[in-house]
C-alpha cells in the first residue's frame, strides 16, 4: 500500500515502514492509517521543504526509516501545520494523511483536542497557551523508549497576531536496549528549529524571513555518531552573527565581572587596605618630622599645623553651592560613588567621577605615599577609596560630609581647612568672602601649589576665572558679575608679599628653628619636587643641614634690640636677614628670616630667601663683584688694556645722558686701581669697568654663572649700566651662594638645605648630592678673592675682620629713590663675605621704604658687618685659624705703573725712580701723588697681566686728584 503523494511527504511510502518481524526495531507486518484532514500549504511550503530535506539527509545516513521515523514525521507536520494555520487566511483544501491506527493520543501537557489524537481540529485552537508538548510514543520492547518534544513562542504585537517573531523547535529522542553492547542500539537524537520574523516581508510571502534546521545524531561509542546541519538565508546569517556577537559580548562580560571582582576581593583583602574608622574624621594626618645635621628634631610638618576649626553654618551657601557645580554635580543624589560621574568623566578623557565624598575619603584615609601611585595599585587604591567613601555616606548626612571635606583639604601655602585658607589667601574670616574669593578656594583643591596666587598668580587668576564661569553657567552669580570679578587683583597677597600684612593663625608655631623649616618645607616641594600633602602628612623623615649652634647664635643677633637702629616713632622695626653655607657643600648652615619670628603667623616673610614670592632687594655695591670686577677677570682684556687689580680708571663725576653716577660718600679720587675700587666701593670706577668690559659680558656672567636670577627681570637688560651698581633684584642667599665661588677657586655650589628624605617606614626617598656649576676660573676667583681682602683690611668692611683668619668681604647700600626728595639716607645696607670654611650675607633695612621709613648714618660696613662677625666667630670657634687660601696655577706677580695701570714706561719715569731727568719727579707736580716712584707690585692672571707700556696718551685730563695750578701744559696730557 502506498501513502497519498504529499508535498511534505512523497520520498515515504507506507511500504518501506514494514520491516521483518526479526528486526529488532519495530516489528509490524502491516500498518493500519486513517486520514487527517490538513490544509493545502500553498504558501511557506519551501521554509518546510528546507529542514525537511536536511533532516532527511541525517536521518539516511543512519538507517532506513522505520516506524518511528514515520511517527515522527508526522508529528513534524502537525506542530509545522499548527504554525502554518496561524500566521495565514489560506483556503483549507483537505488532504489525507496516514497515521498508524495504534498510535495512542498524545500525552504530557499538549491540549490540542485534535481529532487524530482523540479531539477537534488543532487548527483553529487559541495557539498561545501552547507552549510545550511532550509526546511519549510506544515501542515493541520494554526496554526502549521513544519521545518527542517540541514548543513554540509567538508575539502579539500586530492587528493578525503576528509583529516580530514567531518559532518552533523540534526534538526527538531514541533510547533503545540501553543495556546492549551493540553501538547501533546505544541511542539516536535529532531536533529541527524554526524561526520567523516580520509576515510583511515581501521576499517571503508565509513571512520568514529566515529558517533553519539544525540536526544532531549521536551513536554510543560505536561508528553510528555524526551530524548534519543546514544554513537559512542571508537574514538568517547576519541573525547568527549577531547571535555569536552577543553571546561574545555577555562572555566579556561575565570575565570581566569575574575579572573585576577578583580585583575588587584583592584591593578589599590587601595588607594596605584601612580600616573603616568614623573617628579617623576628626584624626590628623601624620606628621613628618624635620631633623638638623646631627639628627635632633627641630620641627614637624603635619596637617594640623595651619588647621582652624569652623562650624557648618559658618560656610557660606555660595561656597557650598560654588563646590557642589564644580566638583561633585551629584553630590546629593549619589551614595557615596558617582557611577554617571565617572562614565561622564571616562568619555571626557580619563577625568572626572572622584566626587567630595571620595577625596575626603582620600584624604582621611589612605597615606599620603600611595595617594599618587599609578597601575594595579593605582587601581587597587581607588576601589579602596569608592569602598571607604560608601562606607562615610552610610554613618554620615551630607551636611556633615561637606563640612569634613572642608576640613580636611588642602589648599596650598600650608593651609588645611577652608577657614585657614581664607585666612592666608584674603585674611578674612569665611562670611567675609566675596563671590571672586569664593571661586578661587573652590578652585584650589584641583591644584594646590599649581593654582595659589602666592608664586603662581597668572595660574590661580586662570583657575578663579573657571570657576567663575561655571558659577555663571549655574545662574550663582550674573554674566556682568563674571566680567567684573574674572580680573580681581589679589590684594592681600601683595600686602603680605611686601611685608605690609602678615596672615594671621590660633596655632602657635613651634618649629625651633621657624625660619629655616619654613624654608625646608618650600624647597621640599619646589627643588625636590615632592607633594605638598606628602610633606605635611607622609609621616616622612627629614635630615637637613642646618647647624643647630650657628643657627641658634644667629637667631640670637638678629634678636638683638642692640643690633640693630632704633624703632621708628609709629613702631615699625628696622629688619634684618641672615644666611650662611658652608664652602664644600654649599649646605646652608644657618638662616634667619627677619629679627624674630611672628608667633601667630602661618607664613612668615623669609627676608633671605624671598619667600611668598618675593625676589629680594636691590644688593647694591655687594653685587659690583658679580657682574662687574669678576666677569671682566675672567675676560682679561678691553680695548685699552687688561683687567687685573692695578688697572687704571679715573674717578670722577661721570653721566650718562641724563643719568649722573655718583659715589656714596660723593667725593673722587682721581686715578686708581682696580684694588682700590673695590675696597673704597667707588662707583664711577665699576660703571667704566662695566662699560669696558662689555655690558653683554658681565650680564650674561652674573646671570647664568654666578645664579642672580633677578638679571633676568624686565628693566634688567644688559644695556643698562645702573646693574653694575647693583640695582637688580637679589636675596641674601642668591648672594651668599654667589659668593661661595670665590673661596671655591670657581666653582659655584648648588645651595641644599636637605641632606636625605626617607618615608614613615625608613625607606630612602631622596639622599642629597653635592651639585656645582664652574663659574669662572681658579685663577680668577682667586684674584677676586685677593682685591677682597682689601676690603676687611683696609676698606669699608675692616669692621668684619677677624683676627688672623683670612676674611674676605664687600659692602654694599643703596640710594633712596628721586621722589622721596632731598633726604639723606639708605633703604639697604648690605655685607657678604667669607672665610676659607664659610660665607654668609646680612641684609639690614625697612620692609618699605618711604619718607619716614629708611636708614641714616648706616652702610654695609656698619651693623651689618657687625653683625656678620659675631655669628662668623661662633662658626669659627674652635677651628684652626686659616690665614690664607690655596693659590691655584695661572696666577702670578707683575709690577705696573700705578697711574697707567700699565708696564712701568722708561720714556715716562717709569724706570727712573727719580722721575723724569731734571724734573726732579711728579711728586713736584702732583703733591698727592708720588708719580715718579708709584711703580707697584700685585698679583693678575696670566690672561690678565699687563703687555704694553703706558704712554703720555695713558694720561687723560682730570681736575681730580692732582694740583691743578701749574698750568694746562701738564693737564693737557
Amino acid at each position: 500500500m502506498k501513502t497519498p503523494d504529499y508535498p511534505f511527504d512523497s520520498d515515504y511510502p507506507i511500504e518501506s515502514l514494514s520491516r521483518d518481524p526479526s528486526d529488532r526495531f519495530f516489528s509490524r507486518s502491516k500498518e493500519t492509517t486513517r486520514d487527517i484532514e490538513l490544509p493545502e500549504p500553498t504558501r511557506g511550503a519551501h521554509s518546510y521543504d528546507a529542514f525537511r530535506e536536511a533532516q532527511d539527509r541525517f536521518r539516511e545516513s543512519f538507517h532506513e526509516p522505520t516506524a518511528v521515523d514515520r511517527d515522527v514525521r508526522n508529528l513534524e507536520k502537525r506542530l509545522f501545520m499548527q504554525n502554518y494555520h496561524a500566521k495565514t487566511d489560506m483556503d483549507k483544501t483537505p488532504r489525507s494523511m496516514n497515521r498508524p491506527s495504534n498510535m495512542p493520543p498524545p500525552t504530557g501537557t499538549d491540549n490540542f483536542d485534535n481529532p487524530d489524537f482523540g479531539g477537534s481540529d488543532f487548527s483553529d485552537q487559541d495557539l498561545d497557551t501552547r507552549d510545550i508538548t511532550r509526546i511519549d510514543l510506544p515501542s515493541p520492547f520494554a526496554d526502549s523508549n521513544t519521545s518527542v518534544e517540541f514548543g513554540k513562542s509567538n508575539e502579539f504585537d500586530r492587528s493578525d497576531g503576528f509583529d516580530r517573531s514567531d518559532g518552533f523547535s523540534m526534538s526527538a529522542s531514541f533510547n533503545e536496549f540501553p543495556d546492549s553492547d551493540d553501538p547501533a542500539e546505544s541511542s539516536d537524537s535529532f531536533g529541527f528549529q524554526g524561526s520567523s520574523d516580520d509576515p510583511a516581508d515581501p521576499d517571503d510571502p508565509f513571512g520568514f524571513r529566515s529558517a533553519s534546521a539544525n540536526h544532531g545524531g549521536s551513536g554510543g561509542s560505536g561508528d553510528k555518531g555524526g551530524s548534519k546541519g543546514g544554513n537559512g538565508t542571508p537574514q538568517d546569517k547576519r541573525r547568527r552573527i549577531i547571535k555569536i556577537a552577543l553571546l561574545s559580548a555577555l562572555g566579556v562580560f561575565l570575565a570581566g565581572c569575574i575579572t573585576g571582582g577578583t580585583i575588587i576581593a584583592l584591593a578589599l583583602t590587601d595588607k594596605n587596605m584601612p580600616e573603616w574608622n568614623g573617628e579617623a574624621l576628626d584624626n590628623l594626618a601624620y606628621a613628618s618630622i624635620v631633623y638638623d645635621k646631627n639628627g635632633e628634631e627641630i620641627g614637624r610638618f603635619s596637617s594640623d599645623q595651619n588647621r582652624l576649626a569652623f562650624e557648618y553654618e559658618d560656610i557660606p551657601e555660595l561656597l557650598r553651592e560654588t563646590l557642589v557645580a564644580v566638583e561633585d554635580k551629584r553630590f546629593y543624589e549619589h551614595t557615596g560613588t558617582d557611577p554617571i560621574g565617572i562614565i561622564r568623566g571616562a568619555f571626557a578623557g580619563g577625568q572626572g567621577g572622584s566626587g567630595l565624598t571620595v577625596q575626603l575619603a582620600k584624604n582621611v584615609f589612605i597615606q599620603p605615599e600611595r595617594r599618587t601611585s599609578r597601575g594595579f595599585e593605582g587601581l587597587k587604591r581607588k576601589i579602596q577609596e569608592s569602598y571607604l567613601a560608601l562606607q562615610i555616606e552610610r554613618h554620615y548626612k551630607k551636611d556633615e560630609i561637606m563640612k569634613a571635606y572642608l576640613t580636611h583639604i588642602f589648599f596650598g601655602q600650608g593651609s588645611y581647612g577652608v577657614r585657614t585658607a581664607a585666612q592666608v589667601y584674603f585674611g578674612k574670616e569665611l562670611n567675609d568672602l566675596t563671590p571672586p574669593e569664593i571661586a578661587l578656594l573652590c578652585g584650589l583643591p584641583k591644584g594646590p601649589s599649581l593654582y595659589e596666587p602666592y608664586n603662581n598668580p597668572d595660574n590661580a587668576k586662570a583657575r578663579r576665572a573657571d570657576v567663575l564661569l561655571v558659577m555663571r553657567n549655574n545662574d550663582l552669580i550674573t554674566a556682568a558679575e563674571y566680567e567684573n570679578y574674572k580680573d580681581e587683583p589679589f590684594t592681600w597677597v601683595d600686602k603680605v608679599q611686601s611685608g605690609d600684612e602678615s596672615v594671621k593663625l590660633a596655632k602657635e608655631n613651634k618649629n625651633r628653628f621657624p625660619y629655616f623649616v619654613d624654608y625646608v618645607r618650600t624647597a621640599l616641594r619646589d627643588q625636590y619636587g615632592l607633594d605638598d600633602e606628602l610633606i605635611s602628612g607622609g609621616g616622612l623623615h627629614i635630615y637637613t643641614t642646618v647647624d643647630p649652634d650657628i643657627q641658634a647664635e644667629a637667631e640670637k643677633v638678629m634678636a638683638d634690640p642692640k643690633n640693630f637702629p632704633a624703632t621708628a616713632k609709629d613702631g615699625v622695626e628696622v629688619q634684618g636677614a641672615f644666611v650662611m653655607l658652608d664652602n664644600e657643600t654649599g649646605n646652608i648652615v644657618a638662616m634667619v628670616g627677619g629679627r624674630t619670628y611672628p608667633e601667630d603667623t602661618a607664613i612668615a616673610f623669609n627676608r633671605a630667601a624671598g619667600n611668598t614670592g618675593s625676589k629680594g632687594r636691590p644688593p647694591g655695591s655687594v653685587a659690583k663683584p658679580l657682574i662687574v670686577y669678576a666677569p671682566a677677570l675672567e675676560k682679561a682684556t678691553f680695548a685699552n688694556g687688561t683687567f687685573f687689580p692695578g688697572t687704571v680708571f679715573d674717578d670722577e663725576p661721570t653721566q650718562y645722558g641724563a643719568w649722573e653716577v655718583v659715589n656714596y660718600d660723593s667725593s673722587y679720587k682721581g686715578r686708581i686701581t682696580m684694588r682700590e675700587a673695590v675696597s673704597k666701593s667707588v662707583n664711577t670706577f665699576a660703571v667704566k669697568t662695566y662699560e669696558a668690559a662689555g655690558p653683554d659680558h658681565c650680564w650674561k656672567f652674573a646671570k647664568d654663572n654666578m645664579g642672580l636670577s633677578g638679571l633676568s627681570a624686565k628693566g634688567s637688560e644688559s644695556s643698562s649700566l645702573s646693574n653694575a651698581l647693583g640695582t637688580f633684584l637679589a636675596t641674601p642667599l642668591e648672594i651668599a651662594q654667589a659668593y661661595s665661588a670665590f673661596p671655591n677657586l670657581g666653582k659655584r655650589n648648588e645651595t641644599q638645605c636637605v641632606t636625605k628624605i626617607e618615608s614613615s617606614s625608613g625607606e630612602v626617598i631622596q639622599e642629597i648630592e653635592v651639585e656645582n656649576t664652574e663659574a669662572m676660573s681658579a685663577s680668577a676667583a682667586y684674584v677676586m678673592s685677593d682685591m677682597l681682602r682689601s676690603v676687611v683690611t683696609s676698606g669699608t668692611g675692616t669692621g668684619a675682620s677677624i683676627g688672623s683668619w683670612y676674611i674676605c668681604g664687600k659692602t654694599g647700600t643703596t640710594s633712596l629713590p628721586d621722589h622721596l626728595g632731598n633726604v639723606r639716607g639708605n633703604p639697604d645696607a648690605w655685607f657678604s663675605g667669607y672665610s676659607p670654611l664659610y660665607t654668609a650675607t646680612v641684609w639690614m633695612g625697612y620692609d618699605t621704604t618711604d619718607k619716614t621709613h629708611y636708614l641714616v648714618g648706616e652702610y654695609g660696613g656698619t651693623r651689618p658687618a657687625a653683625i656678620w662677625k659675631k655669628v662668623m666667630q661662633k662658626a669659627l670657634e674652635g677651628r684652626q685659624v686659616q690665614s690664607s687660601i690655596p693659590q691655584p696655577s695661572g696666577v702670578i706677580t707683575v709690577t705696573y705703573d700705578a697711574l697707567t695701570g700699565k708696564l712701568p714706561s722708561s720714556t715716562l719715569g717709569g724706570g727712573n725712580q727719580n722721575g723724569w731727568g731734571g724734573w726732579g719727579g711728579w711728586s713736584s707736580l702732583w703733591p698727592n701723588r708720588s708719580y715718579g716712584s708709584d711703580i707697584r707690585t700685585d698679583i693678575a692672571t696670566e690672561k690678565g697681566q699687563p703687555t704694553e707700556y703706558g704712554t703720555a696718551a695713558d694720561y687723560p685730563r682730570s681736575n681730580y686728584g692732582y694740583n691743578d695750578d701749574y698750568g694746562d701744559e701738564y693737564d693737557d696730557w
